[in-house]
């Protein structure tokens, strides 16, 4: 019995050492590993980032983007850029940042994530939330982050104003707002931020004057750059800001705005680009003030060649005879013209009428159709769309698939038109319930960078797709047709779409389930929407895939062949099929066409050889930049737009690599094209 009772003590015994032993292997677990497990619930973990490395929390200092502090027990930084995350940033995902109690840095950048910037981890010091779709405004809360020292948020969709609690984050270093909604006058109190080091508020809405209290940031050595363009900004700019340490040597930007007045002398030592336009400026880098005062003839300015050669009392008579000559001349060229377009709009009619049967459907009964905005239809007549879509002068551009119109409507509104050919023989029930899955899928996946239709009509077998207007047309007909205004006459813009159109297609790949594949990317096919100031770009076609899923077809109820010249993969002409990889290299094309303003398919100079072809021979042969980059913005652009320049030219090789895997994947893409930027 002794012996028996000695036994069972020693089982007990046992026992409680392996329970204690077991409470004390968890109580050395790191707490901040169980947060970062409920935190991975939210983020949306698409590419398994996490899921994959996140495993035994006794290991947390080995988790991917994950550092910690010397005792490896608490998360001092979370670093996740560019890997496919999705969630949403709710309250729920603040109450865990805000339970990191060491954490001081935190990047999400470069993702698809949604909700609004989130204030509840009070310990950090740089936030870096950029290239997200995050939406609401700047809380007034942003107070409570008292160490904040770099706050990133380009890219998104925030708007509101700015708060005037920001200015109580004494420590902030670092302030980038650019590309977002936000509106209403700049902060003037901005100006209080000690330490600031780079403020960005471009690509907003931000009207008024620019507040003549930042120039209280002329104390400070340290600011490098100083960016408020692409806004509405109006005045002059204050004489307090020339005394800004370097910011006469491009680290202010105001271009784009609607700015009036002499440029302070102090400025004139700025690149040309960092002020132009502003209609109302002048002075150096810009024309003097008064050059374009008028015909009278200023003191200062030399007499014109007219004046030398004529006494003072002839002049009005060779005025009148220039002027008569004139006249006549143009009234000919007038004549002429109108002869020529009247013939060819008789030819085009007729071609229209043959491609559309009008006769099939009288233009007074009613059109099937829908607007998927009902506060439309108060301007809008599906009659006087379909009348716009008979004449080829209302052409915006061309595609593989499609054609878009320009429609003015009797109200004066204008807006696009998309005339889609599918297959004949459906009815026009079977049309229509197309048109409304696709309703369903636009308001699923709405994207600042994709081109969304707001109704369709049915029309003789086709679909017309109704848009918004693009003023500006595509991105290929301002690079290969001198189009006014040209709005891709500077490297800022060129690049500013390039990253939009990236956005757009990044999201197509990577934010979609499944992936959306594009089947028609070319330079015609991103359009430029907006206006001057708002200027971005939409990628055109994105909905097509999701039609012809919708109607049970394939890529034949289209076209026989998915892409256009130029821009086709070379393994498509072995597979027939469009991949992601196909999307990447048309993709790499256009940016071609951007770096080079080269147009894609066989160039003149060189036989038998495409862009891809030519600009790889032209690295191969160690062409210099002035021979390879687009000559038309070379000599406006800075040292480091040609860098930009290159740069995107290396990225567009890799998107056109011969072999698909080599080719990088749209959000690695869009991440190296943001890094430029910075």
């Amino acid at each position: 019995m002794a012996s028996r009772g000695g036994c069972t003590d020693w089982l007990l015994g046992f026992w409680i050492m392996l329970v204690l032993g077991l409470g004390q292997e968890s109580q050395c677990q790191p707490p901040d590993a169980f947060e970062l497990l409920k935190l991975r619930q939210y983020l949306g973990d698409t590419l398994h980032v996490m899921t994959d490395n996140w495993t035994d929390p006794n290991m947390l200092w080995n988790w991917k983007g994950v550092t910690t502090n010397k005792d490896k027990d608490a998360v001092v930084s979370l670093s996740l850029p560019s890997s496919g995350l999705n969630g949403v940033l709710s309250e729920e995902v603040g109450y865990i940042l805000g339970n990191l109690t060491h954490l001081v840095h935190l990047d999400l950048s470069d993702n698809s994530l949604t909700g609004s910037i989130l204030t509840n981890a009070k310990t950090l010091e740089t936030i870096n939330l950029s290239h997200n779709y995050l939406s609401g405004s700047i809380g007034p809360d942003i107070q409570l982050i008292a160490n904040l020292s770099e706050l990133y948020v380009a890219s998104n969709n925030l708007n509101g104003s700015i708060p005037e609690t920001l200015t109580q984050c004494q420590n902030l270093s670092k302030l980038d707002l650019s590309s977002n909604h936000f509106q209403g006058e700049i902060l003037g109190g901005l100006g209080e931020l000690q330490h600031l080091q780079l403020l960005n508020l471009s690509h907003n809405l931000f009207s008024g004057a620019i507040p003549p209290q930042l120039g209280s940031l002329a104390s400070l050595s340290q600011l490098q750059s100083l960016d408020l363009s692409y806004n509405n900004l109006t005045g002059t700019i204050p004489d307090a800001l020339v005394s800004i340490l370097d910011l006469d040597m491009g680290g202010l930007n105001v271009s784009n705005n609607q700015l009036a007045g002499q440029i302070p002398k102090a400025l004139s030592s700025s690149p040309q680009t960092c002020f132009n336009g502003n209609l109302g400026l002048c002075g150096l880098p810009l024309p003097p003030c008064g050059q374009d005062a008028g015909p009278t003839q200023s003191p200062g300015r030399p007499p014109t060649a007219t004046s030398i050669l004529l006494p003072m009392g002839s002049q009005h008579l060779r005025t009148w005879v220039v002027l008569t000559i004139a006249i006549g001349f143009a009234f000919l060229c007038l004549m002429l013209v109108s002869a020529i377009f009247l013939r060819r709009g008789w030819v085009q009619y007729q071609k229209a009428q043959l491609l559309y049967s009008p006769e099939s459907l009288s233009l007074k009964s009613a059109l099937p159709g829908m607007l998927f905005d009902d506060s439309l239809k108060d301007w809008m007549q599906f009659e006087d769309v379909v009348t716009a879509t008979l004449s080829s002068s209302n052409i915006i551009s061309t595609g593989r698939f499609t054609t878009l119109y320009k429609a003015m409507l009797p109200s004066g509104e204008m807006m696009a038109v998309k005339v889609l050919n599918l297959e004949k023989g459906y009815s026009t029930s079977h049309y229509k319930k197309v048109c409304m899955q696709l309703e369903s899928w636009v308001h699923e996946f709405h994207h600042k960078h994709l081109m969304m239709p707001i109704g369709f009509i049915l029309y003789d077998n086709s679909i017309l797709l109704l848009y918004d207007d693009a003023p500006y047309g595509s991105i290929g007909q301002s690079l290969h047709t001198k189009v006014q205004p040209n709005v891709l006459n500077t490297w800022t813009s060129r690049y500013r779409l390039a990253l939009g159109a990236a956005q757009g297609l990044a999201y197509l790949h990577h934010s979609c389930e499944p992936p959306i594949i594009h089947l028609d990317i070319t330079s015609h096919n991103i359009f430029l929407c907006g206006t001057p100031s708002t200027l971005h770009a939409q990628l055109g076609d994105a909905e097509l895939l999701k039609l012809v899923e919708a109607s049970n077809g394939t890529l034949d109820s289209i076209s026989a062949v998915a892409g256009s010249v130029g821009y086709i993969a070379p393994e498509y002409a072995l597979t027939m099929r469009v991949t992601v990889k196909t999307n990447v290299f048309s993709f790499g094309v256009v940016l071609l066409e951007m770096v080079t303003g080269r147009q894609p398919g066989p160039q003149a100079d060189e036989e038998g050889m495409d862009l891809v072809a030519w600009v790889n021979a032209a690295v191969a042969g160690n062409l210099s930049s002035d021979e390879v980059l687009d000559a038309q913005i070379l000599e406006d652009c800075t040292k480091r737009d040609v860098d930009e320049m290159e740069s995107v030219l290396r990225i567009a090789l890799l998107c056109t690599s011969e072999a698909p895997l080599r080719r990088p994947a749209m959000a690695t893409v869009l991440h190296m094209l943001h890094t430029l930027g910075t």
